[in-house]
């Protein structure tokens, strides 16, 4: 399972990352070498950004995307915003993307 963080625009990569080391913290050493150098997904376009995570999921043969944007440290009114603007801009095609015939 690979865990992800998702931002679309630019992310508070402070507090994302002040996160993954308290992940770190608890985690086992086994846990923690499969996970990627990083795990934040981003981009300032949506399209784009589903495009990403169309891929990650493709690739990883998931037939679900959990999508989380709040970490300790973020104002809320901020994920907030966050959640309104993914919906708003990256759900369509993203939606669009997961449809597409896949090339294997």
């Amino acid at each position: 399972m690979r865990r992800s963080r998702v931002w679309l625009g630019a992310p508070p990569a402070s507090e994302f990352a002040r996160q993954t080391e308290v992940y770190r913290s608890v985690a086992t050493a086994r846990a923690t070498a499969r996970w990627g150098a990083d795990e934040l997904v981003a981009h300032a376009d949506a399209t784009e950004l589903a495009a990403r995570l169309a891929a990650i999921a493709d690739a990883s043969g998931a037939d679900a995307l959990n999508v989380r944007v709040h970490v300790p440290g973020i104002d809320p009114v901020l994920a907030w915003e966050q959640i309104a603007a993914l919906g708003d801009g990256m759900l369509a095609p993203l939606r669009e993307a997961l449809r597409a015939p896949r090339v294997r």
